[in-house]
Protein backbone atom coordinates (compact mmCIF):
# COMPACT_ATOMS: atom_id res chain seq x y z
CA UNK A 1 0.00 0.00 0.00
CA UNK A 2 3.16 2.51 0.96
CA UNK A 3 4.51 1.03 -2.06
CA UNK A 4 1.56 2.29 -4.47
CA UNK A 5 1.47 5.79 -2.98
CA UNK A 6 5.20 6.62 -3.11
CA UNK A 7 5.11 5.62 -6.81
CA UNK A 8 1.93 7.59 -7.49
CA UNK A 9 3.68 10.51 -6.21
CA UNK A 10 6.73 9.87 -8.19
CA UNK A 11 4.67 9.81 -11.14
CA UNK A 12 2.91 13.06 -10.21
CA UNK A 13 6.49 15.14 -10.10
CA UNK A 14 7.54 13.45 -12.78
CA UNK A 15 4.77 14.54 -15.08
CA UNK A 16 4.73 17.83 -13.41
CA UNK A 17 8.59 18.15 -14.33
CA UNK A 18 7.85 17.24 -17.86
CA UNK A 19 4.52 19.86 -17.99
CA UNK A 20 6.73 22.63 -16.65
CA UNK A 21 9.41 21.73 -19.01
CA UNK A 22 7.37 21.54 -22.36
CA UNK A 23 5.89 25.14 -21.14
CA UNK A 24 8.55 27.10 -21.06
CA UNK A 25 10.04 25.42 -24.23
CA UNK A 26 12.81 23.76 -22.98
CA UNK A 27 14.44 21.10 -25.29
CA UNK A 28 16.69 17.91 -23.31
CA UNK A 29 19.00 17.47 -26.55
CA UNK A 30 20.65 13.93 -26.50
CA UNK A 31 23.64 14.54 -28.18
CA UNK A 32 24.11 16.71 -25.11
CA UNK A 33 27.10 15.63 -22.19
CA UNK A 34 24.57 15.05 -18.98
CA UNK A 35 21.00 16.71 -19.62
CA UNK A 36 22.11 19.85 -21.20
CA UNK A 37 18.51 21.99 -21.17
CA UNK A 38 18.40 24.28 -24.52
CA UNK A 39 15.58 26.88 -25.21
CA UNK A 40 13.37 25.36 -27.73
CA UNK A 41 14.10 28.02 -30.60
CA UNK A 42 18.04 27.16 -30.42
CA UNK A 43 17.44 23.95 -30.43
CA UNK A 44 15.09 24.45 -33.07
CA UNK A 45 17.95 26.81 -35.32
CA UNK A 46 20.33 23.83 -35.13
CA UNK A 47 18.25 21.19 -36.25
CA UNK A 48 17.53 23.31 -39.69
CA UNK A 49 21.24 24.07 -39.98
CA UNK A 50 22.00 20.43 -39.73
CA UNK A 51 19.05 19.42 -42.37
CA UNK A 52 20.32 22.26 -44.68
CA UNK A 53 23.90 20.84 -44.36
CA UNK A 54 22.81 17.27 -45.24
CA UNK A 55 20.71 18.65 -48.52
CA UNK A 56 23.46 20.21 -49.57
Amino acid sequence: MVENIILVIVLAVTVGILWLAKRHGIVMRPEADGLEALPKELHEAELRNKNDDKIL
